[in-house]
């Protein structure tokens, strides 16, 4: 014993056979031995400990000594006779118990439970609850006690406690196996009501797997034909597109070489001109007869030579209306014949800067020859008018619908001096069509060159897209388009302007060569001198000349119109080629997204997965089959199929486990009832000897008188409770109440001796229960006790001489320091006498 209650210190108490006497004054600790049995065989109740807690167990210390951080106890118990049904010589039961709260059991010193501890107990007679100790008050009250108290002591003596326990058990394990029956029951019937909607949502699920994996391979198989002759119809488009490319580029050399035999053959008229001038002059000399002559010679060559420059101009006018003019032909169509329907191209509604001219005819791209209405339905009418003439395609802005697209703050802030401008900003326009320009500008920004574009796309993170002034692109998805600059009809000229500088040329021409012809009348009606006539067939021979330049010109400038038309129909043709190149990109563009994001692959996964008996024919109706059937299963539970499988599992588990428990049950019931029986039996059988042995010890310890026990249930032996019947020599019986103390204590130990009579148990802790018997019950109580003690190990706790003097060994309980208990033992046996 260590550290248990006054026992600070390490003490090893030896109970040697027969009776051990311990004594001691009131307050030494004596009683501290019985609570540690008490509590070493596994008693819970501090209570019972003469504790608040179970923590007063502990050594609380002392003014010198400190206390200590636990406490334990072992008992050691001699088993050679097999008292406890373990193949051990000895067996120790020990506890421990720390301040926190921690306890630990030990069966020869390996952790135990106390449920162990109890079966090992019972097994061997043993009953901390029982007749094995039993203080004084304990005396007291198996006297006073309610019959249906007492039973639990003839329990324990007819070795039924253990049974009881047995059949205490089985009925807990009964009312849990009952409550978990019940349980079970009610989860087969929650999973029994959701299993048919389960089952049902798995059923659609498969069937849903089952499309999808066939709408899978359709698509991705479709994917992969669409991929793979999209590149052959990509190839071939871009073959034409080459074709048309390399048709206008030999077209425009052409175009060239006709402007340089125009500006050669307009050389050739300016020396043709030159060469009249000369020829005239020489007339003019010949027929100069006056000042008067002279002024007028110096008037005429002022006239031709701005003649020579007016012509010139003109040339350079019909040159630039003829590029300004290059609209499609559907939009010169609608125009010509519909112009009041319109409110104008938008190459012609907006104003825009030499400077800044490439730059807004690229980023206005096709959209240049859009045509601007006022609503849809004039929208409308003009699709079908282009429709029913077979004219060909335009595209119609109305200024009700268009929407504007402008550049927000943060857009701004990043702008800010790392640019021309925004687009929109640069041109002049009509207020009324503000939302159709900034449709078409409202998002394009015009750097100076290529280099501050990538830079300011990059900061924009390609969110815009942004024009240089050579006409260098970059777009919002990131691709860059860039060159030289080639031959392009320019649509933003004026022409309107044009045409009026060309009429007011034209009239200025007229005007020079009405005076140069009224000249040359007034000079040729003067010449008289023979020789003025080969000088003036020298000039008739230059105007043939001239005339015959002149026819050429007019031919090469027809050729030149047939051209600029042919080169205008190859880039329709190039439009379309370019659209419809386009729209294969974004076709197999859209169905690579969808691949991607509905399957999570890309094309070379895809190939691995291709059937190569795939037919196309029929496809796509059967994928828009597969996805209405697929959209009339409505919402689809996936997890439908594994909870669906666990569902299922869980009811066959759980109709298993209430089989298994049906059965524990009933098998629980069925032990319930052989115990029943067997403790009917042997209480009975016990009850009986302790009764007559009762009887017999009660005469001897009373020296006469009668006494028994007597069941207060007959018909109930497993409940019924136990009356005690005693009449001292010279008393009839009444109620015990009214006997005496010392009556009381000896008729309880009378009830001890019987149950010892009938069995013996391997050892019995009394402590002070003679203490309120006279000196002759205590000599009588004393020698029925060394009667005992021959097959009974008693502990004695006692004042009492008469006991000490019947001890085979006395432990005196001292406490030299104060709040510190020792023990100090005399073996009696060489001084008895």
């Amino acid at each position: 014993m260590t550290g248990f209650k006054s026992f600070a210190d390490k003490i090893d108490i030896g109970f040697c056979d027969g009776i051990t006497a311990i004594v001691g004054p009131n307050g030494c600790g004596k009683s501290n031995v019985a609570d540690a049995i008490k509590w070493v065989l596994g008693e819970q109740s501090y209570k019972q400990l003469r504790g608040t807690s179970m923590q007063d167990v502990i050594f609380k210390g002392t003014e010198k000594r400190k206390q200590t951080s636990y406490c334990e106890v072992a008992l050691v118990f001699d088993n050679r006779e097999r008292i406890f049904a373990v193949e051990f010589d000895e067996v120790i039961i020990s506890r421990k118990l720390f301040r926190d709260g921690e306890s630990e059991y030990a069966v020869n010193r390996q952790p135990s439970r106390l449920k162990d501890i109890n079966y090992l107990l019972h097994d061997s007679g043993i009953d901390r609850d029982g007749m094995t100790i039993i203080s004084q008050g304990q005396v007291a009250d198996l006297v006073n006690a309610k019959p249906e108290n007492r039973r639990g002591i003839f329990e324990e003596a007819a070795g039924i406690s253990k049974f009881r326990m047995r059949k205490d058990e089985a009925e807990r394990k009964l009312l849990r196996t009952t409550a978990e029956l019940q349980r079970v029951k009610d989860v087969i019937t929650e999973i029994e009501r959701n299993l048919g909607p389960l089952l049902r949502q798995a059923e659609n699920a498969e069937k849903y797997l089952i499309l999808r994996e066939r709408l899978k391979k359709l698509e991705i198989n479709l994917y992969i034909y669409k991929y793979d002759n999209g590149a052959m119809t990509k190839n071939k488009l871009q073959g034409e597109i080459d074709g048309y490319n390399g048709r206008i580029e030999k077209l425009k050399e052409e175009l060239r070489e006709i402007e340089d035999g125009n500006t050669e053959n307009v050389e050739r008229i300016n020396d043709l001109d030159k060469k009249t001038s000369e020829f005239r002059d020489e007339l003019l000399k010949k027929s100069v007869a006056s000042e008067k002559e002279q002024g007028e010679k110096l008037l005429y060559l002022s006239n031709k030579d701005y003649l020579q420059q007016v012509e010139l101009r003109r040339e350079q006018l019909l040159a630039k209306r003829q590029m300004a003019e290059g609209f499609k032909y559907p939009i010169k169509r609608l125009m010509q014949e519909r112009g009041e329907e319109i409110m104008g191209v938008v190459a012609r509604e907006i104003s825009v800067p030499k400077e800044l001219e490439t730059a807004i005819e690229v980023a206005l791209g096709s959209g240049a020859q859009n045509v601007i209405t006022r609503n849809e339905e004039d929208a409308k009418r003009l699709v079908n008018y282009l429709k029913s003439n077979n004219i060909g395609r335009a595209t119609f802005l109305p200024v009700n619908s268009v929407r504007e697209r402008v550049i927000n703050f943060e857009e701004r802030k990043i702008l800010s001096g790392a640019c021309i401008g925004v687009a929109a900003d640069l041109v002049k326009y009509r207020e009324e069509i503000k939302n159709v320009i900034m449709s078409l500008l409202g998002r394009v920004i015009i750097c100076k060159d290529i280099d501050d574009a990538v830079d300011l796309a990059r900061r924009l993170n390609f969110s815009l897209k942004i024009v240089t002034l050579d006409g260098d692109i970059i777009e919002t998805k990131g691709s860059i388009t860039g060159g030289s600059k080639s031959y392009s009809s320019n649509l933003l000229m004026d022409t309107e302007k044009i045409e009026e500088e060309i009429k007011g040329i034209e009239q200025e021409i007229e005007t020079c060569m009405q005076k140069i012809k009224d000249f040359e009348a007034k000079r040729i009606k003067k010449i008289e001198d023979g020789s003025l006539e080969s000088v003036q067939m020298e000039l008739e021979n230059i105007n043939v000349i001239r005339t015959e330049l002149n026819e050429k010109m007019k031919e090469e400038i027809k050729r030149r119109g047939d051209i600029t038309q042919e080169i205008e129909e190859l880039q329709v043709k190039f439009y379309y080629a370019n659209n419809i190149l386009s729209r294969v990109d974004i076709e197999i563009e859209n169905l690579s997204q969808r691949i991607l994001e509905e399957y999570n692959l890309n094309y070379s996964a895809c190939y691995n997965e291709r059937d190569k008996d795939f037919v196309p024919d029929g496809a796509v109706s059967e994928i828009a089959e597969l996805r209405n059937q697929i959209n009339r299963l409505g919402h689809i539970n996936l997890d439908a199929i594994e909870q669906a499988r666990i569902d299922k599992e869980r009811f066959e588990s759980y109709k298993l486990q209430v089989d298994d428990l049906s059965a524990a049950s009933t098998d629980l019931e069925k032990m319930i009832e052989e115990l029943d029986t067997a403790m009917r039996d042997d209480f009975l059988t016990a009850f009986d000897k302790i009764n007559k042995n009762f009887g017999e010890v009660f005469k001897e310890l009373f020296g006469g008188g009668r006494a028994e026990i007597m069941l207060t249930e007959p018909e109930n032996l497993i409940n019924s409770g136990v009356e005690i019947v005693a009449e001292p020599p010279g008393k009839r019986f009444s109620n015990l109440a009214l006997l005496s103390g010392g009556e009381k204590a000896l008729t309880a130990i009378a009830i001890l001796f019987a149950i010892l009579k009938l069995r013996a148990m391997p050892f019995c802790l009394l402590d002070e229960i003679e203490a309120a018997l006279d000196d002759a019950n205590v000599i009588r109580f004393a020698n029925y006790l060394r009667k005992f003690s021959y097959e009974t190990q008693f502990i004695v706790i006692t004042h009492r001489k008469p006991t000490m003097e019947l001890a085979d060994t006395l432990y005196g309980v001292t406490m030299e320091e104060r709040g510190i208990s020792k023990i100090v033992s005399v073996k009696l046996e060489g001084y008895k006498t």
